[in-house]
């Protein structure tokens, strides 16, 4: 039958029976508009049977002759029937078949497509996937509504550190960047974090916020990416105390060069210290230039209260200090049959710069120089003989030491 029809075509239909029978739908498949064909050349062969004139008819495809059997009008109206019903049903059926395929390749085309290509010692595709659902609360694998395509390539530069190059793709914005890091792992959390801000920025910052479970076990920690900015809190710096201990030389009060020790309590707050602290000096010697053999020896105990100016950065200050410091210079005679000690009250004020450098998170060095303006100070004598030493108006002294922080 279908041969037969094969054999007469189209043409020959319509010109000689007047048959005209729709176009083709566009949206039919070559399977479908084939069968339309076959339908057109069964009611062309249809007609043929009513009339005698083709009674024989050759086949193009064969080259024989095939003999034509006149039907009745009854049998042709039915056979027409069911062959155009099957055809009409086969044709639905093919263009339901297109628009399932095409449904399936749209949602095919949607989703989240993640590459990961990296050494050995670098974290898996695996692990940079898990990093991102974890970022996001759900499974790459549920989401819809949004095509994402990253690609990331991590390989070692000249400078030996590791570099990624990422590409992103996001419906039709691309992305191409280069990051480095020391580590290979920082990499893969920050390829994570770009994907998952991507596709659901508000999911990245709740989980920030509060960690969700993770979607799956075994999944590796976020640590922060090299580079990467971290928002801190500001936290004033609290007050600290310290006690320091040092030891130097003077020049005055006391006559010529001396040696002396001290230690020091001190308050510190952001630019500003305060201290309270004690000294003392020994060795000084003073003689009566007519009479060597008679003199004294001298001392100074003395406590001292001050105030620090202390600019600086890091872990190095310029403390500059004033204060005012007060004593007992105290004197004992020799070179006479009786001697005696005496003492005198002696008062300076104190100024001078310093260095405060923090060695570890407890520990300092100081050292400081300091010039003292003498304001009120005593005389010594022996017996009845003029003045035998009294401390000068202005003096100075150097010192250094150990300062130790208590209660960080």
């Amino acid at each position: 039958m279908w041969q037969l029809a094969s054999c007469i075509g189209n043409g020959l239909a319509e010109r000689k029976f007047g048959l005209m029978l729709p176009e083709f739908p566009s949206v039919l498949s070559a399977r479908a508009r084939s069968m339309m064909r076959d339908l057109r050349h069964l009611v062309a062969f249809s007609r043929l049977q009513g009339n005698a004139r083709y009674s024989r008819l050759p086949c193009v495809m064969t080259g024989e002759m095939l003999l034509l059997t006149p039907l009745t009008d009854s049998e042709r109206t039915v056979r027409l029937g069911v062959a155009t019903i099957l055809l009409l049903v086969a044709a639905l059926g093919d263009v339901v078949d297109a628009k399932a395929r095409d449904v399936d390749s749209n949602a095919a085309s949607q989703g989240t497509d993640i590459s990961w290509e990296a050494p050995a010692e670098c974290p898996n595709a695996n692990s940079v996937r898990l990093s991102i659902e974890r970022l996001l609360g759900q499974s790459l694998a549920g989401l819809q509504g949004k095509t994402v395509r990253a690609r990331g390539d991590v390989h070692r530069n000249d400078a030996g550190n590791w570099e990624l190059h990422c590409l992103l793709s996001v419906g039709d914005r691309v992305e191409d960047e280069t990051l480095a890091a020391k580590k290979c792992q920082a990499l893969a959390d920050a390829m994570a974090l770009k994907v998952a801000l991507v596709i659901d920025p508000l999911a990245v910052a709740e989980s920030v916020e509060a960690p969700a479970a993770p979607v799956a076990a075994q999944a590796p920690p976020l640590r922060p990416a090299r580079g990467l900015v971290q928002s801190q809190t500001f936290r004033p710096e609290r007050a600290r105390m310290g006690l320091r201990l040092v030891g130097g030389a003077g020049l005055g009060p006391l006559p010529g060069v001396t040696w002396g020790a001290g230690a020091y309590a001190s308050l510190q707050v952001p630019f500003l210290r305060v201290e309270l602290g004690g000294q003392g000096y020994w060795g000084g010697v003073a003689r009566y230039a007519a009479l060597p053999s008679i003199g004294g020896h001298f001392q100074l105990f003395s406590g001292a209260a001050r105030a620090c100016f202390t600019p600086g950065t890091g872990h190095i200050t310029f403390p500059v200090c004033a204060g005012l410091e007060a004593g007992a210079v105290r004197g004992e005679g020799f070179g006479t049959a009786n001697t005696e000690t005496t003492s005198g009250l002696w008062v300076a004020a104190v100024l001078g710069p310093a260095l405060r450098i923090q060695v570890t998170g407890a520990c300092a060095i100081w050292l400081e120089t300091d010039a003292m303006l003498t304001i009120l100070r005593p005389e010594f004598h022996v017996r009845n003989l003029d003045t035998l030493y009294s401390p000068p108006w202005s003096g100075s002294r150097a010192s250094a030491g150990l300062e130790v922080v208590l209660g960080r």
